[in-house]
């Protein structure tokens, strides 16, 4: 288990575990020290100047549970004390924040988990055959379980990467067929990666405010102009999401495995790190590219209706002030474009 994980800590949520937005997050790093499982912040997503640090004794936990949590870190964990209180985590692969809690308690407690315990019968089984085999063969299982444990050591780096633009590592460390699945398992997600932070950069809120700061800076002189781009980006956004969803099927993920020509063990192994908690991810990348549309609609009205009213607004300072000519019809769309937003946990 690695010293520490990068994920996020959900502050803001009622007691559906509903989120109301993914900027509400904060992203850190998760580690365990002095018996305690800690959360330390190391960057604020639009909130309030809190440090929203956690230290949560392990023995205090009574229940770890697997959750789905927003839109784009879709996975983590919900963690149960013992008096009641609830924390949310969350983390691209929420399987490995589960174990990598479930572990640090067991080692808190001096027992075993369910898990650890059939790892251990397992390491038994395989070292009592090792004894009664020939010396060859002890060293080629050493080097097979090395090999495997090297890729799953690689794999499991995958699911840190949560930063916008933060690069995968595509060095091959395996050997042999399992070289093969960690090529392709890497090429999968750098491609996944490349999807899901050109949608973010293009996002409806994004666009939104980069509409508002060009208007700020140029009036609606821009309008032909800013109207054009802001539909070029939208396509982006689109054919990404597009991208995202179509990557969580079978049928796309085994393009990346398929011109290696694996026996089906080692196929299995790709799509066992590569798909992960896939049927849910698609769907809720499907409902947010309907919500995507919707916003894009709204933006798109609430411009139009600047244009057509020259004189009836200014910014300023990244505010927008309108005259009662347009404020009822600006803010109707604009609390329909917000909405959509305490729809779903998205940005």
């Amino acid at each position: 288990m690695k010293n520490h994980l990068l994920g996020n800590y959900y502050p803001y949520c009622d007691s559906e575990h509903t989120f109301y937005s993914s900027r509400r997050s904060v992203e850190g790093e998760i580690y365990v020290q002095d018996g305690n499982l800690v959360f330390e912040r190391k960057i604020m997503l639009l909130i309030s100047s809190k440090s929203h640090n956690l230290s949560i004794p392990l023995s205090e936990i009574a229940l770890v549970e697997r959750c789905r949590l927003n839109g784009f870190l879709p996975f983590g964990v919900c963690i149960y004390m013992k008096d009641g209180t609830e924390y949310m985590l969350g983390h691209v692969n929420n399987k490995k924040l589960e174990r990598f809690i479930v572990q640090a308690m067991a080692r808190e407690i001096e027992d075993y988990s369910a898990t650890d315990q059939r790892r251990v019968k397992a390491a038994r089984a395989v070292w009592a055959s090792l004894a009664a085999a020939a010396m060859l063969a002890a060293v080629c299982a050493v080097i097979w379980l090395n090999n495997l444990n090297t890729l799953d050591r690689e794999t499991d780096k995958i699911g840190s990467y949560i930063e916008i633009g933060r690069d995968i590592d595509q060095n091959v460390y395996c050997f042999g067929k399992l070289g093969q699945v960690e090529r392709a398992v890497k090429d999968y997600y750098v491609d996944y990666f490349a999807a899901r932070d050109t949608y973010m950069q293009n996002s409806a809120s994004v666009l939104y405010d980069y509409a508002m700061e060009v208007l700020e800076q140029n009036g609606s002189a821009v309008v032909h102009g800013l109207m054009d781009e802001l539909t070029y980006r939208e396509e982006l956004g689109v054919s990404a999401m597009e991208d995202m969803i179509a990557l969580q099927y079978r049928d796309t993920a085994a393009n990346y495995i398929a011109p290696y020509n694996l026996p089906s063990f080692f196929d299995e192994l790709y799509f066992d790190r590569a798909l992960i908690d896939a049927q849910e991810a698609a769907t809720m990348w499907s409902g947010e590219l309907e919500l995507y549309g919707v916003r894009m609609e709204k933006i798109y009205a609430m411009l139009e209706l600047l244009f057509a009213n020259e004189g009836a607004w200014y910014l300023e300072n990244g505010e927008l002030y309108l005259d009662d000519a347009v404020y009822d019809r600006y803010t109707a769309l604009y609390g329909e474009y917000y909405a959509t937003f305490e729809e779903t946990d998205s940005i």
